[in-house]
């Protein structure tokens, strides 16, 4: 995931704000303990929101978060939690399978001189991600499924944008399904999940537009010349559709921060990209 999914800051209270940032520096922690300090960079506000929403579904769970000092900033102060545990275990193996690929991605469609960095870096990742693929077999084969889908579509120059969001989509509601509780909630969980997937690649496709016109590369709204207003149509789609979702759980914690993600955050950040793209035009 590409960092579509985060709160609206201004619209938090401060100590929803530090609940949330003590799950995203708790993260960050795990990331360094389980797969080294690199990994850290792997950290997404996506990923975040998926560990603070499977949190929210808990019975009798309250994490224990204390004050720390930030690795990478140690004059800045930061909360974390020491709870081990395997959500958190699921969130760094899905970070990194998810960087791993996404730089693959990269290498395939950037640049020639972009594509040194990731070069440089990709030996350093695939290590990371055979012991997270060795931990998480699940993850990697929903993983590698909808890269190999999506890489099909790609080919034949799919115009269609719920056809091309399909594969990304599965992924991500598959992973949410594993933290269903019972049968009578999987299609909930899914539906969610699927969402939230398709969310995050049109918005993707949305903010990438204008660079891959000028390098020529595949994005589903220049093949079929959609309009801002259709793309933006189309992702407040999936927006209501989530709140939809999210009206039919019954959260036991972060209520407010989820509330504010997907009721407030996704839509602010596609007008986000709006702006900048209007900005770029100007």
């Amino acid at each position: 995931m590409l960092g579509y999914v985060k709160p609206v800051k201004g619209e938090l209270k401060i100590k929803e704000y530090e609940l949330y940032r003590g799950y995203y520096c708790s993260l960050c922690r795990a990331l360094g303990k389980n797969y080294g300090n690199f990994s850290r960079l792997f950290l997404s506000y996506d990923v975040t929101f998926f560990l603070i929403f499977v949190y929210a579904l808990k019975k009798n769970f309250s994490p224990d978060f204390r004050k720390g000092r930030c690795p990478f900033n140690p004059l800045k102060v930061c909360h974390y939690t020491s709870v081990k545990t395997d959500e958190f275990d699921f969130a760094t193996a899905f970070s990194v399978i998810m960087t791993y690929y996404k730089i693959k991605d990269n290498i395939s469609d950037d640049s020639f001189f972009k594509r040194i960095k990731y070069y440089v870096v990709l030996p350093f990742v695939f290590f990371k991600y055979k012991k997270a693929k060795r931990i998480h077999p699940e993850i990697d084969r929903i993983v590698s499924k909808s890269i190999s889908e999506q890489s099909e579509l790609e080919k034949e120059k799919c115009s269609v944008s719920d056809k091309a969001a399909h594969p990304s989509a599965v992924a991500l509601a598959e992973c949410f399904k594993m933290y269903s509780d019972n049968e009578n909630t999987d299609d909930l969980f899914y539906r969610f999940g699927y969402c939230l997937g398709k969310y995050v690649y049109l918005t993707d496709a949305y903010d990438d537009i204008d660079k891959d016109k000028k390098r020529k590369n595949y994005n589903v709204f220049l093949n079929n010349n959609y309009t801002d207003e259709q793309i933006l149509r189309s992702i407040r789609m999936c927006i209501s559709e989530l709140i939809n979702c999210l009206d039919s759980f019954e959260l036991k914690m972060n209520k407010e921060i989820i509330n504010n993600i997907i009721r407030l955050g996704l839509d602010r950040r596609i007008e986000d990209i709006k702006n900048k793209r209007e900005g770029d035009k100007k």
